[in-house]
Formats: structure tokens, C-alpha cells, sequence
């Protein structure tokens, strides 16, 4: 089970990578800062797991 979380965490950190990406290349404010808290998300999760 915690391998499972922690790879849909990484998913989904590369998937707000992608959103914010998205966002700068189509300068929509919005579309970047979800992308970044999607990502800040996706790296606390992976390292609440990876700490124990």
C-alpha cells in the first residue's frame, strides 16, 4: 500500500509540473499556481512517507 501511494504522489507531482508548464507557456496565472501546489502536494506526501 505505501508503495502505491508514493507512486501516485510522484504521478501526481509530475502532472502539476506538467499544469504549471502549462500555465507559464499560456501565461494563465491560474493554471501555474495550481500546477505548483500540486507539486508542493505530491513532495510533502513523498516525504512524510519516506520519513516514516
Amino acid at each position: 500500500m505505501r508503495v502505491i501511494s508514493t507512486v501516485l504522489a510522484i504521478i501526481a507531482g509530475i502532472a502539476g509540473a506538467f499544469t504549471a508548464w502549462q500555465g507559464y507557456a499560456s501565461d494563465s496565472k491560474n493554471l501555474l499556481v495550481l500546477g505548483v501546489l500540486v507539486m508542493a502536494a505530491a513532495a510533502i506526501t513523498v516525504l512524510r512517507k519516506s520519513n516514516g
